[in-house]
């Protein structure tokens, strides 16, 4: 009659899965319905392979509509940290090394490492040494250097 759900919540997002957050989640296996549940519980804890939380959500199963195994696309609200910056996508490199936008500093590449967040179509949110008014390049080559002339 009850089932647990459970999924791994990124790090930068750990502090809002909590237990009065309200998450949605759909089955492939009931396609167009959207059911609703209260997370009951977290772990408390990162993974440090991952760096994500696990999170539980008790799902009533009286009508016995899901089975245990099914993968769910769980939606939970988040909000944007008022740390953050949000930048288009584009403007973030991500290469193996490290993560980064590119600033336009005196017309001058500048490198300043990020920690990404929360994203959606076209924008992500950054942390890191960033301040209001920084000029970024919204589209960096990867190869380019630091220092090198914009």
């Amino acid at each position: 009659s009850k089932l647990r759900l459970t999924l791994n919540l990124p790090e930068q997002d750990h502090l809002q899965g909590n237990t009065k957050t309200k998450a949605s989640f759909k089955v492939n296996a009931l396609p167009g319905r959207i059911f609703n549940a209260w997370v009951s519980r977290t772990s408390g804890n990162l993974s440090a392979n991952f760096r994500t939380e696990a999170v539980e959500i008790d799902i009533s199963n009286d009508k016995d509509e899901f089975k245990p195994g099914m993968y769910a696309e769980v939606t939970l609200p988040v909000e944007n940290n008022k740390n953050a910056f949000i930048i288009p996508k584009l403007a973030l490199v991500n290469s193996t090394e490290r993560k980064y936008v590119v600033l336009n500093v005196k017309g001058k590449a500048a490198f300043k490492d990020v920690i990404s967040g929360n994203q959606n179509y076209d924008s992500i949110e950054v942390f890191g040494d960033l301040n209001e008014g920084d000029v970024y390049v919204s589209n960096p080559d990867e190869q380019l250097k630091e220092g090198t002339d914009l």
